[in-house]
């Protein structure tokens, strides 16, 4: 694909992305060049999403040097900013490589029973460290429950901010301790509709908190919902409507675990990074609908598509134009 091509394609999935409400993204592919990338891209007047880069081990010295830290503007336009430094602290379970404290009933060839981390957490503690002196948060990819144990004892040895990654598989006492550690559980909803089938797979008795949305929300642990993308596709009425019901669209299954479903409300603040309501000064990051989230049945919640999408007081989607 050349130039052209690429970026008449990156200009359709921005459409397609604003199409269904989406203001924003968060970059958290490789490679140093991706700055560079994204400020030519978003010098264009058909820049239609804001875009939180992140850093990972093998550029966030380049970051430190530089005075880089998350939420430093990185475009003229404003478009760009510096976002967390993302670490993989472990696998998935798909793969049996998530390290957990259950073991699986088919383990990966040449991999322990149990999953393996893939990271020390020395190491762990260091990149955090780093990343606390230096302004920026820390993104940390955790799945298996024995992942998140030792992501909680680093964050609260280092003192660092940021999220779990995913934080799928989580023990009890974890579930207080990530709350008291004030970080926030970036979860992707999407992805049960694949794992409720996966799961049967891998465990004969699954763990008591695989995807636990309202957990984690009685814990007062604060929720952003993500896609995962392209894992799952990039769509927020997709990951809200599996929040509330449990299930597939569009299936007759009931609910996965109906104990943790969500409220309208609560999918909808963490599909808005916790904003919930419009305030003079506010961001003009906004979308209007045709319907009703609150009333519309909520098998209905992933076909809602806006008719109005607004990034940084720019209309960047509107369903008559």
């Amino acid at each position: 694909m050349d130039r052209a091509a690429r970026s008449r394609a990156l200009i359709d999935a921005q459409s397609e992305a604003a199409a269904r409400g989406v203001v924003g993204i968060v970059d958290m592919q490789t490679g140093g060049h991706r700055i560079d990338a994204w400020r030519n891209r978003a010098a264009s007047p058909d820049q239609r999403l804001q875009v939180r880069i992140a850093c990972w081990p093998d550029t966030v010295d380049d970051w430190v040097a530089t005075g880089l830290a998350t939420g430093a503007l990185l475009d003229d336009e404003q478009w760009l900013t510096a976002g967390p430094l993302k670490v993989i602290a472990d696998g998935s379970v798909s793969a049996r490589t998530a390290w957990c404290t259950e073991s699986y009933r088919r383990p990966a060839p040449g991999i322990d029973p149990h999953g393996t981390a893939d990271i020390s957490a020395a190491e762990l503690s260091r990149l955090m460290s780093l990343a606390e002196r230096s302004g920026i948060e820390v993104a940390v990819h955790a799945i298996g429950d024995a992942t998140v144990a030792r992501v909680l004892e680093c964050f609260a040895e280092t003192g660092a901010h940021g999220t779990v990654e995913h934080a799928t598989v989580m023990h009890d006492g974890d579930l207080a301790r990530m709350a008291d550690l004030g970080l926030t559980a970036s979860v992707q909803p999407a992805q049960i509709i694949a794992d409720r089938l996966g799961f049967a797979e891998v465990w004969t008795e699954r763990p008591r908190h695989v995807h636990a949305l309202a957990s984690m929300a009685a814990a007062r642990i604060r929720l952003v919902f993500g896609s995962d993308a392209p894992v799952a596709p990039l769509d927020p009425w997709l990951a809200i409507s599996v929040a509330v019901t449990g299930r597939e669209p569009g299936s007759s299954d009931g609910a996965w675990q109906p104990d943790e479903t969500l409220s309208v409300g609560q999918a909808l603040r963490a599909s808005t990074s916790g904003i919930n309501q419009l305030v003079p000064g506010g961001r003009a990051d906004l979308v209007v609908l045709d319907d009703d989230p609150f009333t519309i049945q909520p098998e209905a919640l992933a076909g809602m598509r806006p008719y109005l999408t607004m990034s940084r007081g720019r209309i960047t989607h509107r369903a008559d134009a």
